[in-house]
């Protein structure tokens, strides 16, 4: 499994407009900052789909909203938290979150709120934990959560892996069996120069 990550003020303008005029989905996106999330995701999906997997073909479908490769068996999943958008790509299925940790964030309201997802007391485990703890409890459990909403799965218990903190970010990946991360890529340090922008 490799994941890459892109900074969206990597990207210049230009090219999120040249994007935009190519992409019919990107016409559903009111918000500005939405929608250059998903014309990023789709550029670094695409840009690693041919220069690291050598697919020539990255044409999509859809099952549930859910895109896959339409002549490809390489698995992939999207995420964008602010300006960072990941794309993890792997041999079988995966959820991927990734979310900016903010510091201010009332975590025990919000994990009060899914407290049926846990198979403890969420109040007297949080009162134990510093400022600190907390925010990492939290966004380990909400990106867990979001990821294991992602895998697209039935499984009860996938297999979860959490890496924090990614430049401020905290990152989940599920998968339904034991999987390890090979790579994580930041685009543009990364990659070598940018070749294309077709997809």
């Amino acid at each position: 499994m490799n994941i890459f990550i892109l900074d969206l003020n990597q990207l210049d303008n230009n090219l999120l407009e040249q994007l935009a005029q190519k992409d019919s989905r990107a016409k559903k996106y009111k918000i500005k900052m939405k929608r250059n999330q998903y014309l990023a995701g789709r550029f670094l999906l695409n840009y690693a789909a041919r220069h690291f997997y050598n697919l020539s073909d990255t044409s999509l479908f859809y099952v549930k909203n859910k895109p896959f490769f339409r002549n490809s068996s390489l698995y992939f999943n999207i995420s964008h938290s602010f300006n960072i958008v990941a794309v993890g790509f792997s041999e079988y299925d995966i959820g991927l979150d990734i979310e900016y940790n903010k510091k201010v964030r009332n975590f025990s309201a919000i994990l009060e709120r899914y407290k049926d997802n846990f198979q403890f007391d969420i109040e007297s485990k949080l009162k134990t934990y510093s400022i600190q703890e907390q925010q990492r409890f939290f966004y380990e459990f909400w990106t867990c959560y979001e990821a294991k909403i992602k895998l697209n799965s039935k499984l009860e218990n996938p297999y979860l892996l959490t890496i924090y903190p990614v430049n401020g970010f905290t990152l989940s990946v599920a998968a339904p069996k034991i999987f390890e991360i090979e790579n994580i890529f930041f685009y543009p340090t990364d990659f070598n120069n940018l070749i294309d922008i077709s997809y």
